[in-house]
């Protein structure tokens, strides 16, 4: 059985991957859903599929997520930073359905595979990562707002030269 992570799990993409899922429960197990403001399909997703994290990055629907899930075991978190942190989880497979208007979380399927696979610490550390490779990433870097995919380009960058565009 796989683990799961879906990113934007309330979006066209992420419904339509909980819906692949759905007719072959045997094989995926949802670990992580992610979403930005669609509380209510979130709720009605972490009910059905008992992920391990919930994360819905509109702080102000936290109170209704956290509400509705009580009595589970689903650890319910807000904001971007926790999408950071359970984007580190280890997980099998990850679905990226985030579209952000403001980009302030955009990670590319590059830093999830990082942050996923537990080569954060290695790059911050820069120590040879054999797992990676040549030509492994492209990043576009020019939005100043995106601070945590901004953070994540200039450690890789520190590691071995990245493809980039921008500025």
């Amino acid at each position: 059985m796989k683990n799961i992570a879906i990113f934007g799990s309330t979006g066209s993409i992420g419904k339509n991957t909980v819906a692949v899922i759905k007719n072959a429960q045997e094989k995926f197990k949802v670990k992580i859903l992610v979403a930005k403001n669609d509380v209510k399909t979130l709720i009605s997703q972490a009910l059905e599929f008992h992920p391990q994290f919930v994360v819905i990055e509109n702080e102000q629907h936290f109170e209704t997520l956290k509400q509705a899930l009580s009595g589970t075991k689903i650890k319910v978190l807000t904001g971007s930073l926790a999408i950071i942190e359970v984007a580190k989880i280890k997980y099998d497979l990850v679905i990226s359905g985030v579209k952000n208007k403001n980009n302030t979380v955009d990670l590319p399927i590059s830093v999830m595979y990082i942050l996923g696979n537990n080569l954060y610490s290695i790059l911050e550390s820069k120590r040879s990562i054999n797992r990676i490779p040549k030509k492994f990433c492209c990043f576009v870097v020019s939005n100043p707002k995106c601070l945590a995919r901004n953070k994540m380009f200039e450690l890789l960058n520190s590691y071995k030269k990245v493809d980039s565009c921008g500025r």
